[in-house]
């Protein structure tokens, strides 16, 4: 399903520069913080590694792997893709994808979370339509990442006919 685009204002804000720290590769490490109305958080250690970055068409894939879940005796690794936020491409405005459409209010909360994401980008981008000319001096660089599926999960049973993942 193709994702529904707003039109682009005539004068359109400047994309973010170039980034030397995204390439196939690389690794970040930093933590994923879990919360729900029903469980107590829990803040994992994560590292995640690019695969592959498309400036030009704002994607960007790889893993990520977090350490100490209460609910596995290993690491959880995970394939993502991700948008990269250029104003072109993806703006901060999430839309319909990904089977959820959150609200523009939620998506600048969530935002809202993220260092370097100052008062005046969200003014920015509520004005103009989810899209920040301050992007182009901005310190960071932000992205939008799915987690699609599960990697390295241990087979569960070897007898023939046995091929089930856990």
């Amino acid at each position: 399903m193709e994702e529904e685009r707003e039109a682009v204002p005539a004068t359109v804000p400047s994309s973010p520069a170039s980034c030397s720290f995204l390439f196939p590769g690389r690794s970040f490490t930093g933590q994923q913080r879990l919360s729900s109305p029903h469980r107590p958080q829990e803040d994992w250690a994560v590292t995640a590694t690019i695969y592959s970055c498309d400036l030009a068409r704002g994607r960007v894939t790889g893993s990520m792997v977090a350490q100490n879940s209460p609910l596995a005796k290993r690491p959880i690794v995970t394939y993502f893709e991700g948008e990269i936020i250029d104003n072109i491409n993806h703006t901060f405005w999430t839309g319909c994808k990904w089977g959820t459409s959150p609200s523009r209010e939620t998506d600048v909360r969530y935002w809202s979370r993220c260092p370097g994401f100052t008062s005046s980008l969200r003014a920015a981008i509520v004005h103009n339509g989810g899209r920040a000319q301050q992007l182009s001096s901005c310190t960071h660089l932000f992205m939008r990442w799915k987690e699609c599926f599960f990697v390295d999960v241990p087979q569960v049973g070897r007898g023939k006919g046995r091929g089930m993942k856990g």
